[in-house]
């Protein structure tokens, strides 16, 4: 389906609104990404949660979309389904891998109450934005095709992707964090290998 005009605000309302409400219950509950609070000066705050992390999660959803697209393409399964929500989803934690320690340990715009064996973050944070990732991208599996977006948007989205990641890998070499830059640099390119090999292989089927 093509988006109707206003769709891909009313998708992008949805996401913010759905992804607060994720964010709000660990901030009051510690469920889905772990126990922690967001510090006053992260900006206006609804339920707890900074507004702008809603807007940066629809960030995160459509620039992780752009890599896999053309899965939205075709004759819609199950399999594929699994496969495009599991790689888009590994997409949208990697870049938490370097956004959180520089969030954390460089700036403190938010502060954990657990810990973990990556910079004192808990796991559970990082399987959190991957269930959260999953589910939004395995309910617009099956409502979008790469015709809904206009012509150029997918090169767009994936070069906003990787200046995010960038601003954040020159941001932790600043800051001394050079795991989260080995760490990310890898997942990211073991990700960048396996979207060439696996469009290629869906070109020719």
């Amino acid at each position: 389906m093509v988006f109707k005009r206003g769709m891909g605000y009313w998708l992008s309302a949805i996401i913010i609104i759905g992804t607060i409400a994720a964010e709000s219950l660990g901030v009051h509950y510690g469920w889905i990404f772990g126990s922690y609070h967001y510090e006053k000066d992260f900006g206006i705050q609804l339920f707890g949660v900074p507004v702008t992390i809603g807007f940066a999660w629809v960030m995160v959803i459509f620039t992780s979309m752009a890599y896999f697209e053309w899965m939205l393409n075709g004759k819609k399964t199950v399999k594929n389904a699994l496969l495009y929500s599991i790689a888009t989803s590994i997409l949208a934690v990697t870049m938490d891998l370097i956004i959180d320690p520089v969030a954390y340990k460089g700036r403190q715009y938010w502060i954990w109450e657990g810990d973990g064996i990556y910079y004192d973050i808990p796991t559970q944070n990082f399987l959190g934005w991957f269930y959260v990732s999953f589910v939004i991208q395995f309910f617009l599996y099956y409502l979008l095709r790469d015709t809904s977006f206009p012509k150029g948007w997918s090169r767009r989205m994936r070069w906003l992707y990787g200046m995010v990641v960038g601003m954040f890998v020159v941001t932790s070499m600043v800051e001394g964090l050079w795991l989260a830059v080995f760490v990310t640099l890898t997942v990211y390119g073991i990700m960048l290998i396996i979207r060439k090999i696996w469009r290629e292989s869906y070109d020719r089927a």
